[in-house]
């Protein structure tokens, strides 16, 4: 059975507390609080029935009688009694808000939709619910599916409450009822959602993990991420970011960190990191903001590279020449996305726009594309200004040339 969720028990207390005050004006209080009540139970948003189960508890009390000491196993072996005791229950009333959830244009329209026909979810909820009544419990709550009277399907939360003067005989039980399916439909979508993305991620041809911004902690990686450390997702998961890499080049390693988190969407080329048996593998990585539950992370792909260890750690393209780029200059540069600022600082390294397409993955016309829009943003007509910008702006120093 399932059961309802704590926000949703907290949706019925107000209208609890305003029956609870005013449903013994029915029984004998003054006709002012009596129609107070009425107004109450007939306007509530809240779909509301008032029903006899006296006849239900009867037959509960004789079922005792005769032994049953284990309802839940008697219903099980007869699952028919359940549907017998789901006729035993007499509707008294249904407000405005029942109505209109079961389609229905009055109460006999409304009792023609109290099919004792049971699907999985109502039949568990509704033999929960008999129990709760036999040992005495003054309320039940829980989830259910129900058929409108036009046969549509509709998941709701339903509560059904004894009135103390009541506990003994059943003669007047309240049954509230919220409708919960676009929350069911918008939990289906969600877990949809979720499973195509495992889908892409697990079966993507690159290693993915994903940080947490904040801590630098790994959060979660694929498979390929197993393969390309050496280690199992329960071993990388918790990890610190840096322990992925060389261990003597961890500030140069959070600072390429803090600056994909600061500028977004950009790729770092030609970097290292360290499987569990210590082999170090050169990989380009490419990140990408994004936010779960409102925290934000750094979603990483890594692809492996054709150089090896040493040439990276000779060449420009290593770790501590990608540092110099953790003070992008104030100012043009901001109007720039971070393709773009990737692209400029390639440019002023000296790499032609086909090593650029090459370290970034993409076609030399995207980054013809991309150089043409960024030399016009800075209002820059040559090679030779792109260089003497980034110098001017300590986007790059002369030793990165």
């Amino acid at each position: 059975m399932k059961k309802t969720k704590g926000q949703a028990d907290k949706r019925f207390i107000a209208f609890d507390k305003e029956i609870n005050a005013n449903r013994g004006a029915k029984w004998g209080r003054p006709q002012s609080s009596f129609s107070e009540f009425c107004s109450i139970f007939e306007f509530s948003p809240i779909s509301l029935w008032e029903a006899d189960y006296s006849g239900l508890k009867l037959h509960l009390d004789d079922l005792k009688n005769k032994g049953v000491a284990d309802l839940r196993k008697y219903f099980i072996k007869y699952p028919e009694e359940i549907v017998s005791l789901s006729q035993k229950i007499n509707i008294l009333k249904v407000n405005k808000a029942a109505l209109k959830l079961y389609k229905a244009n009055n109460e006999q329209e409304f009792l023609e939709c109290m099919s004792p026909v049971f699907n999985k979810e109502s039949y568990d909820v509704f033999r929960e619910n008999l129990i709760a009544l036999s040992e005495g419990k003054p309320d039940f709550s829980g989830e259910s599916v129900i058929q409108t009277r036009e046969r549509e399907m509709r998941h709701i939360l339903i509560k059904v409450v004894v009135p103390p003067e009541y506990s003994e005989s059943l003669a007047h039980v309240f049954v509230y009822i919220i409708d919960i399916s676009t929350q069911k439909q918008m939990e289906q979508a969600l877990k949809e959602s979720e499973a195509r993305y495992r889908a892409i991620v697990e079966n993507a041809y690159d290693a993915i993990i994903v940080v947490d911004t904040d801590t630098g902690i790994v959060v979660e990686v694929n498979k390929k991420s197993e393969q390309l450390f050496g280690m199992l997702e329960e071993e990388i998961v918790g990890m610190h970011f840096t322990q992925l890499h060389p261990e003597e080049e961890a500030e140069n390693y959070r600072t390429i960190f803090q600056s994909h988190v600061k500028h977004g969407p950009m790729t770092t080329p030609d970097i290292l990191i360290c499987k569990k048996n210590g082999d170090e593998i050169p990989v380009s990585v490419s990140s990408s903001v994004i936010y779960l539950g409102g925290k934000k992370y750094i979603s990483a792909v890594f692809r492996q590279t054709e150089k090896n260890s040493d040439e990276i750690r000779s060449g420009t393209d290593h770790p501590s020449k990608h540092a110099e780029m953790r003070s992008l200059p104030p100012g043009k540069t901001d109007a720039l996305s971070g393709r773009e600022r990737e692209i400029l600082f390639l440019i002023a390294s000296g790499n032609t726009n086909r090593q650029i397409a090459q370290t970034l993955n993409i076609s030399t016309h995207t980054v013809r594309t991309h150089r043409s829009r960024l030399m016009e943003k800075l209002n820059l007509h040559k090679t030779a200004d792109v260089v003497r910008y980034a110098l001017k702006s300590g986007l790059l120093d002369s030793e990165s040339i």
